[in-house]
């Protein structure tokens, strides 16, 4: 008998737009691919979580200087809160890129008509429940496998960790 290989099945989601009517415009296909994008995926996730923390510090001391309660966005341009804006805006493209590719996350672009606030309300949700989940379990399912091949047992057997006298 031979020994076999195999390759593992492709991950695929779609993600359906769907228009102000309730009818489907387009469906992207998302292959999910842990081997090529996890650890990107964790970078630019965590570039998105460091870019919103950092717009909500700003905000917060900006609404504590101007003594107001309210979370009225001041005027923003040039300003710390507009570079963090546009921090988080690049790690929300570069991620939606990474998930879609650049076809469809251009696809996405123009189906919200370059509403990038309601795009990423819309579409990260789908990335934390739905990729990033897919993602994590793919890349586990990989270490169990390793590890099962690969037990430290299976390589004392094979004297690769015998001890050398002396040591």
């Amino acid at each position: 008998m031979a020994y076999q290989i195999g390759r593992t099945t492709p991950i695929i989601e779609d993600l359906e737009l769907i228009d102000q009517d309730g009818r489907v415009c387009e469906t992207l296909h998302v292959e999910i691919d842990a081997d090529r994008m996890a650890q990107e995926f964790n970078r630019r996730y965590n570039d998105i979580i460091r870019a919103e923390l950092e717009l909500k510090r700003l905000r917060a001391s900006d609404l504590q200087r101007a003594g107001k309660t309210d979370i009225a966005a001041p005027e923003t341009q040039g300003s710390p809160i507009d570079a963090a804006l546009r921090a988080y805006g690049n790690a929300s493209a570069a991620l939606c890129g990474l998930v879609f590719g650049e076809e469809g996350a251009q696809r996405l672009l123009t189906f919200y008509e370059n509403r990038y606030t309601e795009l990423l309300t819309e579409v990260l949700p789908f990335i934390t429940q739905v990729v990033a989940p897919r993602i994590r379990q793919a890349t586990a399912d990989k270490q169990r496998r390793l590890a099962h091949q690969y037990k430290l047992g299976r390589a004392a057997e094979t004297g690769l960790f015998k001890r050398r006298p002396g040591r």
